[in-house]
């Protein structure tokens, strides 16, 4: 265990990088799972959009109706998040 403490302190430290990589890699594998459950949420998001996108191509000739519904949208959320 002092040995790895030496080598970032040693030139040597270099050759035993690699194994504090190794290491380094063990606790990166479980946060790729977290990350896995992130990307669902953030799939739901872009459905959102999606929606959003469809709701604008089909009121491209009213957009004033566009920026009403928005701002409605927009109310809520503020308040959802305080």
């Amino acid at each position: 265990r002092h040995k790895r403490v030496t080598p970032p302190l040693f030139p040597d430290g270099q050759v035993e990088r690699p194994e504090t990589e190794g290491g380094v890699t063990s606790p990166a594998a479980p946060s790729p799972e977290r990350w896995r459950p992130s990307p669902l949420p953030a799939l739901a998001n872009e459905s959102h959009s999606a929606l959003i996108d469809r709701r604008r191509s089909l009121t491209v000739g009213s957009s004033e109706e566009e920026d009403r519904a928005y701002t409605v949208t927009l109310p809520p959320a503020l308040l959802s998040s305080s």
